[in-house]
């Protein structure tokens, strides 16, 4: 600070301190800024190189998407990387990669995005340009890495570089689809044929009637479509707001739409076509507000092939339940020709010979729909659970059963609904932990379809447990447990 005043009256000492006090309040307040600029910039860049980090340019990428702007991208690779460090030592690893940023950096436009993308991997967003731009600037790249090495200081590397742009899809992804390649995307008919276009079956993507675009009879298929084959983003058509129809979630035809890992089938054997393969901008749900506030749930347990129904089972037992003596039509007849289910035979449990219950069922313990046939009710569980599993190794929890007293009362939850009632110990406001009721006591352990078992069993040291049930659950008992979480 400077201060000044007439000559022939000096500061004062109280305005000296006056000053003083303003001085230091005011080198406190912008000590603070810089800390929080310099947290900023951490979050945003990486830490060895200073170039943007990869949310921050996915997030850089979403702006540029939402503007509808133009833009070109280059990839490079550092080729044999793993190598140069196993022979050089990490130290010439490290400066491998902060070389090739300055070779970046001096290359591109000032207003480029640079960031590196994970390990020896970088990209450049260059806004405002072309495929052919992106790859004259790659040459450019490739040259100036040429005389930044000549010197010898680095060990000598190559990188290897790719180039697309905005015009090539209807967006790039950064998010989700970034390690996606074309042959990847790309959804096939049940003989290996791949679609043209995407068909669709959704009032939203179907009506009003969407301009046939390149795809139509004449592109090949029998049917129009607006959508190539190829991911597409659902905002543009149906928001958020909006419903879509509902996507099948059952046993086999899971199996069959991954087709061996390479999940190219969804769009046949689903009842909702085309709609698979769209996708959200998470970044616009209400949720997105509360992820950045703490950690959410953001990794789907998928413990099993199908819906909701068995994955709950494998989340709490890590088993697949079964239904001795089951009426003959709940069985589930499959063409071995497909890996689908026959005409009219799409049904609770694997094929006869077998008893294991692998799509939506009900529990022959209230509450169940009354329309569902007494025969058809599965007959209750009895193996281990993952509260079980916690009381014999000590370990104390609690179940909260609001949503189940919820249902026996009469009140079951509705998605639709924004007047369910829930009680003082629903899992919504855990506040009363009740003890778990006591075990079922009908028939030993099960064990899952040996030839169809997706997945092993859960590791048992999860600390605590916090079950509800459903009306699409067959009931399960936790062994005791009455201690608090």
């Amino acid at each position: 600070m400077h201060a000044t005043a007439p000559v022939e009256r000096p500061l004062g000492q109280q305005e000296a301190a006056t000053l003083e006090q303003v001085g230091l309040k005011a080198g406190d307040r912008i000590g603070v800024i810089r800390a929080f600029a310099r947290s900023e910039s951490q979050a945003a860049s990486d830490s060895l190189t200073g170039l943007l980090n990869r949310r921050s340019l996915e997030e850089q990428v979403h702006g540029l998407l939402r503007a509808g702007s133009p833009y070109a991208v280059v990839y490079a690779d550092l080729d044999h990387f793993k190598r140069l460090n196993d022979t050089h030592g990490h130290e010439s690893g490290d400066r491998a990669l902060r070389l090739f940023t300055r070779t970046l950096r001096a290359t591109a436009r000032q207003h480029d995005l640079i960031a590196r993308w994970g390990g020896e991997e970088f990209l450049v967003v260059v806004p405002q340009a072309s495929a052919e731009q992106a790859a004259g600037l790659a040459e450019r790249i490739r040259e100036a890495l040429t005389l930044a090495l000549a010197n010898g200081a680095t060990p000598h590397f190559t990188a290897s570089f790719g180039v697309s742009d905005s015009s090539q899809a209807d967006e790039l992804e950064v998010v989700g689809l970034d390690q996606a390649s074309r042959t990847s995307t790309v959804q096939r008919q049940l003989d290996g044929t791949p679609y043209t276009c995407l068909p669709q079956v959704d009032p939203h993507l179907t009506s009003p009637p969407l301009p046939a675009d390149r795809c139509s009879v004449a592109a090949g298929d029998a049917f129009d479509s607006h959508f190539r084959n190829k991911p597409f983003d659902i905002d543009r058509y149906v928001p958020a707001d909006q419903k879509t129809i509902d996507l099948v979630h059952r046993y086999y035809q899971e199996q069959v739409q991954i087709d061996g890992g390479r999940m190219d089938r969804f769009t046949a054997v689903s009842d909702a076509k085309g709609l698979t393969q769209g996708h959200y901008h998470t970044d616009k749900l209400p949720l997105a507000s509360l992820a950045r506030e703490g950690t959410l749930a953001d990794h789907f347990f998928h413990g099993a092939f199908g819906g909701s129904f068995l994955n709950h089972f494998w989340l709490v037992c890590a088993c697949t339940p079964t239904f001795p003596g089951a009426p003959a039509d709940m069985h589930t007849v499959v063409d071995p020709a497909t890996g689908l289910p026959t005409a009219g035979h799409d049904k609770q449990l694997t094929p006869a010979g077998e008893d294991y219950v692998i799509n939506t069922a009900f529990s022959v313990n209230s509450p169940h729909p009354a329309t569902v046939p007494a025969a058809q009710l599965v007959p209750e569980q009895t193996a281990p659970t993952i509260g079980d599993r916690l009381s014999g190794a000590g370990v104390s929890w609690a179940w909260y059963a609001g949503g189940w007293d919820d249902a026996v009362a009469g009140h079951p939850p509705r998605c639709s609904s924004s007047t369910t009632s829930r009680s003082p110990t629903s899992p919504t406001t855990p506040t009363a932990p009740r003890a778990a009721p006591p075990t079922s006591r009908t028939r030993p352990t099960s064990s899952p379809p040996p030839r169809r078992a997706p997945c092993r069993p859960c590791p048992s040291s999860s600390r605590s447990a916090r079950t509800t049930s459903t009306l699409a659950t067959p009931t399960w008992r936790a062994a005791s447990g009455t201690s608090s979480a």
